[in-house]
């Protein structure tokens, strides 16, 4: 058999860092745009690192996550100063209508069986979507010991209904 290789050398020089300007959240009531800032941890003024916005963007979500939007849309808008050394940011929301759970499968549980899982994950079906909750219960499973891997994996069911579905790949037997 005959082999072929590319060498690809990308040579990437550092700009400047950014700095967070003006912060903002819009798409909801002035109530919800001080809780969301408040979620956020980008304070103006701060150096923005790798993987900032995504947490915010995650911590602006988990607001309305919690009170049960389970399909919350969180757009960062981003407006870069002249000079590129300070960035201002604005977290669009779109919360979507609260839903509730639909079906709640279990995969891979074939050892330990279903039931432990679906103690695990505190919320069924018919219960308001909880964003946090679901992270935490996922979280609880993945610390137990019995499973290697768990994942949850939410689907649209309807405008008001999500379903999930708990895969784990369980630890061999001792």
């Amino acid at each position: 058999a005959h082999t072929s290789f590319v060498v690809l050398r990308v040579r990437v020089t550092r700009g400047p860092r950014a700095r967070v300007g003006a912060l903002d959240v819009t798409g909801v009531g002035p109530a919800d745009r001080l809780i969301c800032l408040r979620r956020v941890r980008l304070r103006s003024g701060q150096f923005l690192r790798p993987g900032d916005l995504r947490d915010s963007r995650e911590q602006v979500a988990a607001v309305f996550g919690d009170r049960g939007h389970a399909f919350v849309r969180v757009t960062v808008l981003r407006r870069l100063h002249p000079g590129g050394r300070l960035l201002d940011l604005t977290f669009r929301v779109t919360p979507g209508p609260v839903a509730k759970v639909g079906a709640v499968r279990i995969r891979g549980a074939s050892r330990t069986g279903t039931q432990l899982v679906r103690r695990g994950i505190l919320l069924r079906p018919g219960d308001r979507y909880h964003r946090t909750r679901l992270r935490r219960a996922i979280t609880r499973l993945r610390r137990n010991g019995a499973f290697r891997r768990v994942t949850l994996t939410e689907r649209r069911l309807g405008p008001r209904r999500v379903g999930l579905t708990v895969t784990v790949v369980e630890r061999p037997s001792r």
